[in-house]
């Protein structure tokens, strides 16, 4: 894929004028992304609770252990597997929001090789008149 994607790049590079570097961001930089934007209040408080999960989670896997009963060790089993569910389920809300980040990259990369190409199409109408 890499190897196709540089010989797209190549092409791309010879027939417009498209900067020669566009920059991709970092893992840490797309993670950042995804707090700002339309759904910034969603992922900033999914983030909050999903530390907060995992702060309960430790302290329910420390309690675990610290218990005495059967019926101690279920609850806070119990407690421990659903902050497990609750910050996988975040990570994965803010993985496809990542992604959805990626996808617009991607998009507006096409429309500036399409805007590059009409402004290209324009010219050579202009020349032949």
């Amino acid at each position: 894929m890499n190897e196709l994607d540089a010989k797209i790049r190549q092409a791309l590079q010879a027939a417009t004028e498209l900067p020669d570097s566009i920059p991709e961001p970092s893992l840490t930089e797309e993670l950042m992304g995804t707090f700002k934007g339309r759904h910034s209040f969603l992922n900033i408080s999914g983030a909050i609770k999903m530390v907060v999960a995992g702060l309960i989670f430790y302290f329910c896997i420390y309690q675990f252990f610290q218990q005495d009963s059967i019926m101690g060790m279920l609850a806070y089993a119990t407690a421990a597997l659903i902050c497990m569910g609750v910050a996988c389920t975040t990570m994965l809300w803010l993985w496809v929001q990542m992604n959805h980040n990626t996808t617009v990259r991607e998009v507006k990369k096409l429309e500036l090789q399409l805007a590059l190409l009409t402004q290209e199409l324009q010219q050579r109408n202009q020349k032949k008149e």
